[in-house]
């Protein structure tokens, strides 16, 4: 097991090649310099508590008080951070493999009715 999270290095946290794509840092006049810090730190934290295998196929929590709640409040930080670029969320669960633990089916089409309203 390894941690997934370890390609690039922004402002000190670490951002995946994946989501720096869909977040598009060099076009982030809509995201302040907190909120991406906010975002950074929540993903350093995911990154701290998830182990992806060598093949990238699944996951495992690494065990210990509180992890869950770490990476869900984690995660809704996520969400409510970049709620204008919803992939960004979707695309964080998938990179870490949490769908093995969220629906992200259901997820998606939650998203999908709270954007039609």
């Amino acid at each position: 097991m390894k941690h997934l999270v370890n390609t690039q290095l922004f402002g000190g946290f670490i951002m995946p090649d994946e989501l720096n794509e869909i977040l598009d840092l060099d076009n982030c006049e809509s995201f302040s310099e907190s909120n991406l810090d906010r975002i950074y730190k929540s993903l350093e934290t995911i990154n701290d508590l998830v182990l992806i295998d060598q093949d990238y196929d699944s996951m495992q929590v690494i065990e210990g008080g509180f992890s869950f709640q770490c990476i869900s409040y984690a995660l809704k930080d996520i969400e409510e951070l970049t709620a204008n670029k919803p992939n960004f969320f979707v695309e964080t669960v998938r990179l870490f493999k949490l769908n093995q633990y969220l629906n992200l089916e259901e997820i998606l089409k939650n998203k999908k009715t709270q954007t039609a309203a």
